[in-house]
This record gives structure tokens, sequence and C-alpha cells, in this order.
């Protein structure tokens, strides 16, 4: 909603938007209202996913559980979330849902993606493993073999790294290790890890 506008119901269940500060009524959402539709919506996982979403987002109630139904309601004002995201279990699907407003697009993508290519930290080549031995599990390099890979498998759910929140993956194409954190986790790696500098490159700068 645009600043000072809000969804009420009248005695009858009808829907109308007020603007608190200045005492403006309309049964129209007000121009400049952020909007929810189904292409904001996103698949969290099934049940045991719960992780990704709680003490972050609020649940809806069991009562709802059709993602077009549900966005219908927010577009509508039947259903108020001042948040502007929120999760629901989709009884068909089962799988649960973030929905979100489209000026929540930044929560969204945190939750949804919280392992992404910013959250990337070259270590350096081989021979430079004590960069991060003891401090972060190495993967299978005969599975997981570049960094987008490992980042499909740790939002998708195939791989936890939850705690500590980062990884580190051999990048066959690049020679490369990368350590690959949560993006909850950037003070903490900062604190733990230094990134390699390519010393070819540094003297380039030169």
């Amino acid at each position: 909603m645009p600043p000072g506008w809000a969804a009420h119901q009248d005695q009858e269940g009808r829907v109308y938007y007020l603007n608190a500060e200045t005492g403006e009524s309309s049964w129209d959402p007000p121009a400049g209202a952020c909007a929810w539709s189904i292409d904001y919506t996103y698949a969290l996982g099934p049940e045991g996913h719960e992780y990704k979403f709680h003490s972050k987002v609020r649940m809806l109630d069991r009562s709802y559980t059709s993602v077009s139904s549900t966005v219908e309601a927010l577009q509508e004002g039947t259903l108020i979330v001042e948040e502007g995201i929120c999760v629901l279990f989709s009884a068909s699907r089962g799988l649960y849902y973030l929905v979100w407003r489209q000026d929540r697009q930044d929560l969204a993508d945190r939750i949804c993606f919280p392992w992404n290519m910013d959250q990337v930290m070259c270590m350096g080549p081989v021979g430079l493993e004590d960069a991060f031995a003891n401090r972060a599990a190495l993967l299978e390099k005969d599975v997981y073999v570049s960094v987008t890979q490992a980042i499909e498998a740790l939002n998708l759910g195939e791989l936890d790294f939850s705690e500590p929140g980062w990884c580190v993956v051999f990048s066959e194409s690049q020679q490369r290790y990368y350590l690959l954190f949560h993006c909850d986790k950037a003070a903490d790696v900062a604190a733990t890890f230094q990134p390699w500098r390519d010393p070819d490159e540094e003297a380039e700068g030169h």
C-alpha cells in the first residue's frame, strides 16, 4: 500500500481502503498499491522444509490451501497480510509456497534463494586447501563440479549446510576452490575466512 493507506472491512464484510492521515476512503485499491500476483509465488518444498521460513515469515492457517485462491484473496483485500509476505501449504500439491507482494521481492529472494552467486568467495587453486581445512566441508569432487550446480543443490535442499552455513566446492572449469555461504552468514564468513587473491591479477594492477 502507499504510505498512510490500509485495507479494512465494513460490517457487511466488504473491503474498503482508508488513508488514516487524510481521512480519504475508497472502494478501489489506491493508486501506487503494490501488487500481489501468482507471479510472486515460489514452491519452498514439502513438509520437512519448514526451516526455510520458520521464524522469518508468517504461516497462514490451514484454511488457506490453494495458491491461486490465496493470491486472489490478497488482491481483493479479503485476506490482509500487512508484512507483505507469507507462507501457505498447498494441499493439492503437498508443498509449502511463499507468497509475496511486489515490494517484498528482496526478502523473498533471500528466503527462496539463500544461497546465490553473491555469496561466493574464491579460496584459491589446488595446494591451498589450508585456507579452509577443518573449518569448511569440501563437497564431493566427483559429484559437485561447479559453483552453480552446488548452489542449486543447496537451494533445493539436496545439500544441508544450514549449520555452520557454508561449504566449499571445487570448480573443474576454473580449477579453483570456492566457499559458498548462506545469506545470513556474511558477517561470520568475513570474520573466519580470507579470500584468495590471484597474484598475477594483482601484478597487472600495479
